[in-house]
C-alpha cells in the first residue's frame, strides 16, 4: 500500500485536500525521526462494518508504551489495511494498542467532508485494544457493528 494510500488523497485540488492528510504524513515524519521505534512489527488486517467492507476508512494504532508514536492506514474497497509507521517504514511499536477506525474527513476549512459511520466505541471511545507481537507478522481483522450505537459527526471550525 503507497503512503498516497494511506492517507487517502481525494481527487481535489492540493489546497482543499484534507487536514488529516496533513496531520497524517506530519504524524509520519516526526514518528520516523523517533530513534527508540526501530523495532517494528508489520501489521494488516481488514476492517468490516456489518459485515460488509469498511472502504476508505482511518485506521490508526497508537501503543500504550510511554513515548510511542502511532502508526495509519486506510482501508482499500476490500477493507485491507497495513499499518505505516513513517512515510518509508511499515509497521506498528510492539505491545498494547489502542486501536481507532474512523470514516470522517475534515476538510481544509474545518468542515466535515465525509460522514463518520464508525461508532464512537470504535473511534474517539474506542474499546478496542491489541497485542502487537514483536518480530512478527501481526493479523487484526475488526469485525465491528453499529447496533444501533452512537455515531458522532466531527464538529466543524469555521475561521
Amino acid at each position: 500500500m503507497s503512503v498516497l494510500s494511506v492517507c487517502s488523497l481525494r481527487k481535489t485540488s492540493a489546497c482543499h485536500r484534507p487536514r488529516r492528510l496533513w496531520l497524517c504524513l506530519w504524524l509520519m515524519a516526526v514518528g520516523g525521526m523517533v530513534g527508540c521505534q526501530a523495532d517494528l512489527s508489520t501489521v494488516q488486517g481488514t476492517v468490516l462494518l456489518d459485515g460488509a467492507p469498511l472502504e476508505n476508512a482511518f485506521v490508526e494504532f497508537t501503543p500504550q508504551v510511554a513515548g510511542g508514536a502511532p502508526a495509519y492506514g486506510r482501508t482499500d474497497a476490500q477493507g485491507r489495511y497495513d499499518l505505516m509507521f513513517s512515510l518509508n517504514k511499515r509497521g506498528a511499536v510492539p505491545g498494547e494498542n489502542v486501536v481507532r477506525i474512523s470514516t470522517a474527513d475534515v476538510g481544509d476549512m474545518g468542515a466535515a467532508n465525509t460522514p463518520e459511520r464508525v461508532p464512537l466505541r470504535y473511534n474517539r471511545n474506542s474499546e478496542l485494544l491489541v497485542e502487537v507481537k514483536p518480530n512478527q507478522r501481526n493479523v487484526f481483522d475488526f469485525d465491528l457493528k453499529t447496533d444501533g450505537a452512537k455515531v458522532a459527526q466531527p464538529k466543524s471550525n469555521t475561521y
